[in-house]
């Protein structure tokens, strides 16, 4: 009766772990499963009770919605590399761009572009944001709205934002790509 019991339990709070695991809370569904062998010496019924409740509770704290997972390709779309891709994802959370030791290698006779010139990563909420990294010709958003970036601030690229590295002719634009 009692590895009967082992084994409800177990399963139920391996149901509970995969749970706050899909939900981002895996902290949550640890406790479920230690909770839950625990309970096996109590009753079967005292696993179906915590069960049930762990259910609701991290469907109450964790985000009932998986977040959801994109990869953003940035394609050049003027200047030296023009027609290459590249993809910024959960992997590949960062893309430096410069004309030396960069994910985004630029040949060395490209006029204005810096060796750091600037990098494209995906913030907290895996929104890609650009940052001018101290280049001496600039970094800049050309689509929606033209701007120079501050150095070192990062900026929100949205659906089809248009950068430029120093000159208007080494474009770059990003789109999102869902996974």
């Amino acid at each position: 009766m009692l590895l009967k019991q082992l084994l409800v339990s177990a399963f139920l709070g391996c149901a509970l772990l995969m749970l706050g695991i899909t939900l981002r809370k895996p902290i949550y569904g640890v406790v479920g499963l230690i909770v839950e062998i625990l309970l096996s010496f109590v009753s079967t019924i005292a696993c179906f009770v915590f069960f049930f409740v762990g259910v609701v509770l991290l469907l109450a704290l964790g985000d009932a919605q998986p977040v959801p997972r994109f990869t953003y390709r940035i394609a050049a779309i003027d200047g030296p590399l023009k027609g290459r891709q590249f993809e910024l994802s959960e992997k590949q959370r960062k893309l430096t761009f410069g004309i030396e030791n960069s994910d985004v290698l630029l040949p060395s006779y490209t006029t204005g572009v810096s060796r750091h010139h600037c990098h494209v990563e995906l913030d907290q909420n895996r929104d890609p944001v650009l940052v001018d990294d101290n280049s001496r010709n600039g970094t800049f958003l050309m689509y929606p709205a033209p701007e120079k970036l501050v150095p070192g601030v990062p900026t929100q690229l949205r659906e089809g934002a248009i950068f430029c590295l120093a000159r208007k002719d080494v474009l770059f634009q990003i789109n999102r790509i869902s996974k």
